[in-house]
């Protein structure tokens, strides 16, 4: 719903301000909104496509494909009861494993993402506190000059963690992982941190322990100019505001947000895959995006494509706000050398040279 009663006024800069009013502006000029637009085949990777959904471009200028969907599609149309439930109690207790992890571990960590890479899953782990290894007064200490740093990083770390937990994931050479995790690492985060405040109840991105980010940013005299607030980076606000307001707008069910994740995770913009990568994570990609597209016919019925637009749209907002975020982060690392990033951060932010390491299988 709109907040201003259906009288948003749109222009080239705030197109995207109210989903309600932009939704309702396409019907006016002739969407059907029970047509999706598929990509094609032939599309190029680096548009970020997955079936039904387009990470990094804009809803208005997705190119017309004729598929409609009215119906759960083909793909999984004979997929059997039990092997579909099967893949959402997967998932669903990956989510809560990760939720368990997040609320009691600290994952604070000066390793390197491909040390992490290389170490057994957390996930799986019947105590995750043995791998952690990092002194207990090393964390204190962290946590207390820069709380938004000492999470950001532990989140950073869970996602990795996340990833491992696919057997996709695990098959892709120690490059393409990096590759991968380079593109959508910082979604990832976005997306994890914004479902959980709005799950608990918050306006804007709060942390396990009651943190919250943007006063946090404004009262931490140590936060990364970077991200610190000032009167001409007010996308600071939209960074970690408006993707939580999204979530409760959107109002996801815990299987639906398990499976947008997933599908997200491997919808990387990125040419630098090896073409077997590629091919891997986009079959990937397919079967998630068809398992999804099943359960909001589940949950939505005939209201499921209206659904699927509006997690693109979710997404593309995301996507926009974390790639404001990478590049704010490299200008300050280029030009005054102050993005305070750790390891981590600089593997996915800066994109910092990766090895050609392959893990053994």
């Amino acid at each position: 719903t709109c907040s201003k009663g259906g009288r948003c006024v749109f222009d080239k800069e705030f197109r995207c301000a109210c989903r309600s009013c932009r939704f309702q502006k396409c019907i006016q000029s002739g969407m059907n909104a029970k047509a999706i637009k598929w990509p094609t085949s032939s599309k190029r990777a680096s548009t970020s496509s997955f079936s039904g959904l387009e990470i990094g471009t804009d809803l208005s200028d997705s190119p017309l494909i004729s598929q409609r969907v009215h119906e759960p599609p083909r793909t999984i149309a004979n997929f059997s009861e039990i092997n579909y439930c099967g893949e959402i109690s997967n998932l669903l207790a990956k989510e809560s494993r990760i939720l368990s992890i997040r609320k009691k571990l600290s994952l604070f960590t000066s390793r390197k993402m491909e040390e992490i890479l290389e170490m057994p899953s957390l996930i799986g782990s019947t105590d995750p506190s043995l791998r952690l290894r990092e002194r207990s007064d090393y964390l204190t200490q962290q946590y207390s000059v820069n709380p938004i740093k000492y999470w950001m990083i532990s989140d950073l770390h869970l996602i990795i963690e996340y990833c491992k937990s696919f057997p996709v994931f695990n098959q892709l050479t120690q490059m393409d992982m990096m590759v991968l995790l380079s593109h959508m690492g910082g979604l990832q985060m976005i997306l994890t941190q914004s479902y959980y405040s709005a799950k608990n109840g918050h306006g804007t991105n709060t942390f396990p322990d009651g943190t919250i980010a943007i006063k946090e940013i404004d009262n931490n005299s140590r936060c990364s100019s970077a991200l610190r607030r000032t009167v001409d980076t007010p996308w600071v606000d939209q960074l970690f505001s408006q993707p939580v307001q999204l979530m409760v707008d959107l109002n996801l069910s815990d299987a639906s947000y398990a499976l947008l994740r997933a599908v997200a995770l491997f919808s990387p913009v990125a040419d630098e895959l090896s073409p077997e990568g590629r091919r891997m994570i986009s079959t990937e990609r397919e079967r998630l995006a068809d398992l999804l597209t099943r359960t909001l016919f589940r949950e939505h019925g005939s209201g499921a494509p209206m659904k699927l637009v509006e997690m693109q749209s979710m997404l593309q907002t995301m996507y926009r706000l974390d790639e404001r975020r990478r590049a704010q982060f490299v200008y300050f690392s280029v030009v005054s050398k102050d993005s305070q990033l750790s390891a981590l951060g600089r593997a996915v932010y800066l994109r910092e040279k990766r090895n050609t390491i392959t893990i053994s299988k």
